[in-house]
């Protein structure tokens, strides 16, 4: 049986490539996306994390075309622009409130054999021209 893998944020950037990368490994992949539908893997699954409902409408959607979860690969993210000079708690807070700390996302889904990788970049909410 193929392991199967959710990851978040698989429309762009580091979670597309890592959602690639898993299926060309071997890996059944549920794509997570909120506004960029990924192409090419097991499943595109939409889904607004930051609204209160979000991760468990992606929960349940997943449940319904998966019967088990081997990894889950978090890479959501926010994404406000702004210079280093800008960057506060609270933006940075915004910034990475998807990540596994969120009891919904983490403790849900993931049953006593499954992984988790967290992947966050500071670079995403930075501009180039500080």
């Amino acid at each position: 049986m193929k392991r199967v893998a959710l990851v978040t944020g698989a429309g762009v950037r580091a979670g597309e490539a890592i959602a690639h990368d898993l299926a060309r490994a071997g890996w059944r992949v549920a794509a997570h996306y909120r506004n960029h539908r990924p192409r090419g893997l097991a499943a595109a699954l939409p889904a607004d994390l930051a609204s209160p409902d979000g991760p468990g409408l992606l929960a349940a959607a997943f449940r319904r075309r998966f019967g088990r979860l081997d990894l889950l690969v978090n890479s959501a993210a926010a994404f406000e622009e702004a210079s280093l000079a800008e960057i506060d708690a609270e933006l940075a807070r915004r910034r990475t409130s998807f990540q596994p700390r969120r009891k919904p996302v983490a403790s849900k889904w993931l049953r006593r054999y499954a992984s988790l990788v967290s992947n966050a970049s500071t670079g995403a909410i930075l501009r180039s021209d500080f």
